[in-house]
């Protein structure tokens, strides 16, 4: 796995190094391109590092341009290096958690729309302050002050506001068993679904819901998001990957549209929401 610092030079050092190999070789933009069937504007913007390339694209360059075998492995490297990115934990305490928080919505504000895969719990721009409070303070890890909690839940709710840009579509998919999750006593988990039903009105905002009734052909083993067709975010319990390599994005929207298509969606999952809060209060009443 690599630390995103070395992912972005990695990305810098690829970009360079095709660049150079090109000209060595004598070739065009255009004349490369009608060898590897990459367009020529696709070609510049890898070469400028305005585009993180495929694996495949890498591959079709290097063999257009002879590369040797040795060097041309070298240059694959970093083409992996460019399209996987690994956040530690520890990485995240070094740039500070709230300023993760913040990159996260930069991230947010920079697509069009954005789709969540929920296996297990409620992600942060649906979550209130209790429930966000009790989720930056897991009993297994490294522990952190109050002050980076408050901090934390802080980012969290202000990163909410995005959900009120119509620009944007925001699709999160929830399993039954994550709304269920007991992360707080049963009259806070009612007022947290509360809050789901309440922003899924919004129009820039879809929930759907897979019900544990529900025959399924295929597992989401893990929570993740997909920001339009550039980038897919993974989450673990200690650390973070992105992948941008074009065929890892398409296998997860694929996913999203496979659950999708078993879940229950608009009004339907909005009243399938307010009774899993109405069996919370039943037991806190």
């Amino acid at each position: 796995m690599f630390e995103p610092e070395s992912a972005a030079a990695g990305q810098l050092s690829l970009a360079e190094a095709l660049r150079t190999l090109r000209r060595a070789s004598g070739l065009s933009g255009e004349r490369l391109s009608d060898r590897t069937g990459i367009s020529q504007s696709k070609i510049s913007k890898i070469e400028t590092g305005k585009l993180v390339p495929s694996i495949m694209d890498v591959e079709r360059i290097v063999h257009a341009l002879g590369v040797d075998r040795g060097y041309a492995d070298e240059l694959l490297t970093l083409a992996r290096l460019g399209t996987v990115e690994y956040e530690s934990g520890r990485v995240k305490s070094k740039l500070g958690w709230g300023k993760v928080q913040d990159r996260l919505a930069a991230i947010e504000r920079s697509a069009t729309e954005i789709r969540f895969v929920l296996p297990t719990m409620i992600t942060g721009l649906l979550q209130t302050a209790e429930y966000a409070s009790v989720a930056v303070n897991a009993p297994v890890g490294s522990p952190k002050s109050e002050t980076v909690q408050r901090e934390i839940v802080a980012r969290k709710l202000a990163r909410q506001r995005i959900l009120y840009d119509t620009g944007k579509r925001f699709d999160f998919l929830f399993t039954e068993a994550a709304l269920r999750w007991r992360l707080l006593p049963a009259p806070g988990m009612a007022i947290q679904l509360d809050k789901v039903v309440s922003l899924a009105a919004l129009s820039s905002v879809s929930v759907r819901v897979i019900p544990l009734s529900m025959t399924m052909a295929d597992t989401p083993l893990e929570v993740f998001v997909a920001y339009d067709d550039r980038l897919v975010r993974i989450e673990t319990s200690t650390s973070g990957l992105a992948l941008r390599d074009p065929g890892d994005i398409a296998f997860y929207r694929a996913q999203f549209d496979y659950f999708s298509s078993k879940a229950l969606g608009g009004e339907e999952a909005r009243e399938f929401i307010r009774g899993i809060a109405e069996d919370f209060r039943g037991e806190a009443g």
